[in-house]
């Protein structure tokens, strides 16, 4: 430690400075809709687009969790360009707090050691005091929320509202899955019954899409290739049900992971030109809870550009204008050929 004051002023001044970055981020990629920010006020949006002044932007705070970017301050600002500039694919600069790391200590702070928590709760595993949770910041919790979420079911915004609630309350319980019961009573947050992932069962981490081979968690494989078109549709070696799964290169954004589902994520099956949230697609496609988790997607942001089962989302087919296509083959080793065949969940021939 330095006795020089000149240093000494300016460690301890550090203190005022947030640790973020600066990003341009899509509107579209941007998630507004906590309830812990005001009503959008569209009169508000009409009339400061009405009067535009790109240089009085402030840039958009954001809350970076598990990849998505939720806006806590700024909502008002991402409508007013969408609307100015016509399209939700405009760039704003944001400034992106990462939370993981205040959570994870926040966590770690709260837990009690093995021997409390078997006096306190011997039904739970883990053991949280409510006073440091309830005393943190806002997007804090709900950081350490979302954590605590996602190993037993979606993280979506309302689940982690949910248990950030219950934490504000100190007493009551949330029920999130039927293995999975968190309490809150006597000064301590435990969960009563927590799946235990197997490491089958863990996704994979994002992955940067290239050509090749992806075997992927639960036995799924990607192949995946860059091919010209005209070779693709004169090789009497490509069965028709690849045509189900190849799209235009060029309309592809290079920016896309392979990965599987987040919350917010977002899709537009081919052929239906109305895009609707992942939740409800798979919902309605009937796809078991349990083949979600591990389930293959590429995605830019949180919109879903192919899906497992699925195809490529709408508008992304080949055309007259077409020269390069991007083919992607699934397998899964697990399973029989006639499940294979039967995993169609699109019920589309369209790419």
């Amino acid at each position: 430690m330095t006795d020089d004051p000149i240093i000494t002023e300016q460690t301890d001044l550090m203190q005022y400075v947030p640790k973020v970055h600066f990003e341009q981020i899509p509107i579209k990629n941007l998630v507004s809709n906590q309830e812990y920010q005001r009503n959008l006020s569209q009169h508000h949006v009409q009339r400061a687009a009405a009067n535009f002044d790109l240089y009085q932007l402030n840039p958009v705070k954001v809350s970076r969790r598990n990849g998505i970017n939720y806006v806590f301050n700024g909502q008002h600002t991402i409508e007013i360009v969408a609307l100015v500039s016509g399209s939700r694919e405009t760039p704003v600069w944001c400034m992106v707090y990462d939370f993981a790391r205040k959570a994870e200590e926040l966590l770690s702070a709260a837990r009690l050691d093995a021997a409390q928590a078997a006096i306190k709760s011997p039904e739970a595993c883990t053991v949280w005091r409510l006073g440091p949770l309830s005393a943190a910041d806002a997007l804090i919790l709900e950081a350490a929320m979302h954590s605590l979420t996602a190993p037993v079911r979606d993280a979506e915004e309302k689940y982690v509202q949910l248990l950030c609630g219950l934490v504000r309350r100190g007493s009551g319980a949330v029920q999130l899955t039927p293995d999975a019961c968190w309490t809150a009573a006597n000064g301590i947050l435990y969960c009563r019954s927590v799946l235990k992932m197997q490491p089958e069962a863990i996704p994979a981490p994002h992955q940067l899409l290239k050509t090749g081979v992806y075997c992927l968690p639960g036995g799924y494989e990607l192949e995946i290739q860059q091919l010209n078109y005209e070779v693709f549709l004169k090789n009497p070696s490509f069965l028709k049900k690849d045509y189900t799964y190849c799209a235009d290169y060029a309309k592809i954004n290079k920016n896309i992971f392979v990965r599987t589902r987040q919350p917010g994520d977002t899709f537009r099956p081919a052929g239906r030109h109305v895009g609707k949230t992942l939740k409800k697609y798979l919902n309605e496609a009937k796809v078991p809870v349990a083949e979600r988790t591990l389930m293959p997607l590429l995605a830019c942001g949180s919109q879903v550009l192919w899906l497992w089962g699925a195809g490529f989302a709408d508008g992304l087919s080949p055309d007259d204008g077409t020269k390069q296509i991007l083919l992607i083959r699934q397998s899964r080793q697990s399973a029989a050929p006639e499940q294979e065949q039967d995993h169609n969940i699109g019920g589309t021939d369209h790419a």
